[in-house]
């Protein structure tokens, strides 16, 4: 071999390197800085590149390490919303429900109310119109003594006026006690209403047979009579002659 060639391949790595000397090192560190600069810059170039360098296998792109983490971030909230939304929506229900019960406990409470408040009234017209038909029977059978007790004390005239005053107080009574006995009075003695008032023979003459145990009956409802023995030389005598000795 010439010494030309083997001066050649001794002297070709000093040529490449005052080559590279010259400028081409510096082009080369521009470009790959330039491609750097493009690769995160550029998403198209940037995905490619992190994509075909993602091919590999054995290697994970920085891009790919990151994407993955924000889908499983994504997945996490996207779950935690999922939780919440389930437990907000149980919340609802339960809230739904609750305030279902309340309107219906309210509506009921309210029929009760109007009902209470309905058979209050209808029981308080009751009572009122019960004590003002006793009001106006008291007010009549008043009336009807003070009309009545000149005409009771006609000899034996005076027994039908007696009779008819006695019926009509009787009949007003039994009717007071029945509107008594409407509004809750139930010892209202309505069996007293059966006791008949005696007819004017009866009365003429259980009087002339002994007027002085009539007149001790009447005594012992109306304590305020005088007594019979100081009567006996008065008037009795001389309505009843001898039945009186």
């Amino acid at each position: 071999m010439s010494s030309r060639p083997l001066r050649f391949f001794i002297g070709l790595p000093l040529r490449l390197i005052r080559l590279l000397t010259n400028g081409g090192f510096w082009v080369a560190i521009i470009g790959m800085a330039g491609l750097n600069v493009a690769t995160l810059t550029l998403e198209p170039l940037n995905a490619s590149i992190s994509s075909e360098i993602g091919a590999i296998p054995g290697i994970t792109t920085v891009r790919a390490t990151r994407e993955a983490q924000f889908e499983a971030a994504q997945s996490a909230r996207e779950a935690q919303i999922a939780e919440d939304l389930v437990e907000l929506e149980k919340t609802r229900t339960a809230l739904v429900d609750e305030n279902n019960w309340l309107s219906g406990e309210l509506l009921k409470s309210t029929d009760q109310m109007a009902s209470m408040t309905a058979d209050f009234e209808a029981r308080r017209r009751t009572v009122l119109e019960g004590l003002d038909r006793i009001a106006a029977r008291i007010e009549s059978g008043i009336t009807r003594t003070q009309n009545t007790i000149a005409a009771q004390s006609i000899p034996y005239l005076g027994i039908f006026a007696v009779q008819g005053a006695a019926e009509m107080d009787l009949r007003d009574a039994c009717q007071s006690l029945e509107d008594l006995k409407a509004v809750g009075a139930d010892a209202a003695p309505l069996h007293m209403c059966s006791v008949a008032i005696p007819s004017r023979e009866t009365v003429l003459s259980s009087v002339r047979e002994d007027p002085e145990k009539v007149w001790t009956r009447a005594q012992q409802a109306l304590p305020d009579l005088p007594d019979f023995q100081q009567l006996r030389d008065g008037d009795l005598r001389a309505q009843f002659g001898p039945k009186l000795d």
